[in-house]
């Protein structure tokens, strides 16, 4: 399993992404990959937070239709319980 951080999430969307991450996310198995409920909610929140225009759209677009149906069996929910891991 491997969550992924929403800069993993964002970096495609780049117009000049980084070649080696394109790389290591090409050569993952889809299944093993996991998006929590937070870097959804960052997601969401980064991109309603732009000007309104077409790369905003663009991008909402992307994640709606394209990352979140793909992982919508992998998504990490995080609640109170969940928060008790962190603790010694």
């Amino acid at each position: 399993m491997i969550s992924l951080d929403i800069n993993v999430i964002y970096e495609p969307w780049e117009p000049a992404p980084d070649e080696a991450l394109i790389a290591w996310l090409d050569a993952q198995v889809v299944e093993t990959l996991f998006l929590s409920a937070i870097s959804i909610a960052e997601l969401r929140f980064g991109i309603a937070s732009m000007p309104a225009g077409k790369r905003q759209t663009i991008l909402r677009d992307r994640l709606e239709g394209e990352v979140l149906p793909l992982c919508r069996a992998r998504i990490l929910p995080f609640d109170v319980l969940t928060s008790q891991f962190t603790r010694s």
